[in-house]
């Protein structure tokens, strides 16, 4: 009996199969070869490798604790604005400004009107000696004073000074840094634009302080302007 002659179809499917049969085994050649190079290469460059203790930590030895404090210690801080917070002109004339504000205030807090601050105020004079006294007349409100200033000596009677202050001025303020006033002028002005008539009305704010201990009454007046 002859045998059957197979479909084209059947023959379709034997030959699919040799040639997927094929490329499994050629991908299983190339595996097994690459296994081995990888594991010839990883045998070759496997070397170990030691570091001193220099440069493990990047510093000497010798220099390891204080050099560490340095390189550990932040660049940017906010150490210099304790000692400097200012350093130009205008700067240090803002910060002495600001410091002499904190004192004025601390020394007036009793509302006296007036502080006689001296500096220093006690201590030990050696003998044949002599030390400087810096005297601040703090003061918030006007008129004259008179007092008197006792000097105490351990085992000496006491020596007192007498005292006369005059204080003129005006203890209202402007204060500083407000939008619109110009401070260029003494005293500090508020520029008014120029409009035309019968338009809408201009306003404008500023703030005035009272730095004296009494209550004041403020008269406004408006004058021309003179012109040279």
């Amino acid at each position: 009996m002859a045998p059957k002659e197979k479909s084209e179809l059947e023959k379709a499917k034997e030959e699919a199969e040799l040639r997927a049969q094929k490329r499994a085994a050629e991908d299983a050649a190339d595996q097994a070869a690459g296994g081995t190079l990888n594991a010839s290469k990883i045998g070759k460059k496997k070397k170990k490798v030691g570091f001193a203790n220099t440069s493990q930590h990047g510093f000497a030895t010798g220099q390891g604790s204080e050099t560490q404090q340095m390189r550990n210690r932040p660049i940017l801080s906010d150490e210099h604005e304790q000692t400097q917070k200012f350093s130009s002109a205008v700067g240090e004339t803002f910060t002495k400004t600001k410091q002499l504000e904190k004192d004025q205030s601390f020394y007036l807090s009793n509302n006296k009107g007036l502080a006689i601050v001296f500096n220093p105020h006690c201590g030990d004079l050696p003998p044949n000696s002599e030390i400087p006294v810096t005297v601040t007349i703090y003061n918030n409100v006007c008129g004259k004073f008179d007092d008197v200033i006792t000097s105490r000596v351990k085992g000496l009677a006491d020596i007192e000074f007498p005292v006369s202050i005059s204080i003129s001025g005006s203890p209202i303020r402007v204060p500083p840094n407000q939008v619109g006033l110009n401070y260029n002028t003494i005293p500090p002005t508020l520029p008014i634009p120029t409009i035309v008539a019968k338009s809408k009305p201009v306003q404008k704010t500023f703030v005035i302080k009272n730095t004296g201990i009494k209550s004041v009454q403020i008269d406004w007046k408006i004058f021309d302007q003179l012109t040279g």
